[in-house]
């Protein structure tokens, strides 16, 4: 009889467990949906998808993977993760460079990843972040549409008749 109450007792408190982390989840997308909004600011999105991080290249390896929502805006890339709560925010007019990769970080998910390349500042500084996306193709084709303040160096503003 005490075996039997043991499992009973086991088996509830797993499902206490579950419970619990089940409502912890569902907390964290609702503030990633919340701030993300905050963020938005009446903005309309072009593209937005579930994503899994793999980093940000200035942070190294050490760094966890995480869930979270990736949005583009018209001028700005935005990833806000799950857990732990991390929020990339780039300038499209800074962004340099937009690929697919392999592994990124030393981290690789049996899937292609988008990485974006940006710039942090003055000078050549560059930062980099890589996201696993279903729809990989249409970030790529998305990203690479001309981007706000880019200049076209090989372009003339006015042509001269």
């Amino acid at each position: 009889m005490q075996t039997l109450l043991l499992v009973i007792g086991a088996f509830l408190g797993l499902i206490a467990a579950l419970i619990a982390v089940k409502v912890l989840i569902e907390r964290a997308r609702r503030q990633t949906r919340d701030r993300l909004t905050q963020i938005a600011a009446g903005r309309h999105e072009r593209k937005l998808a579930g994503a899994r991080s793999f980093g940000q290249r200035s942070k190294g390896a050490g760094q966890v993977r995480g869930n979270g929502a990736l949005a583009l805006f018209d001028d700005e890339l935005v990833f806000v993760q799950l857990i732990p709560k991390v929020e990339i925010r780039v300038p499209r007019k800074d962004i340099t460079d937009v690929g697919k990769v392999a592994a990124f970080n030393g981290k690789s998910g049996g899937a292609e990843l988008l990485v974006v390349e940006w710039r942090t500042g003055a000078g050549d500084d560059t930062d980099a972040a890589a996201w696993q996306l279903s729809d990989l193709r249409g970030w790529l084709e998305a990203l690479e549409l001309p981007r706000p303040d880019a200049t076209d160096a090989g372009a003339p503003d006015e042509i001269d008749g």
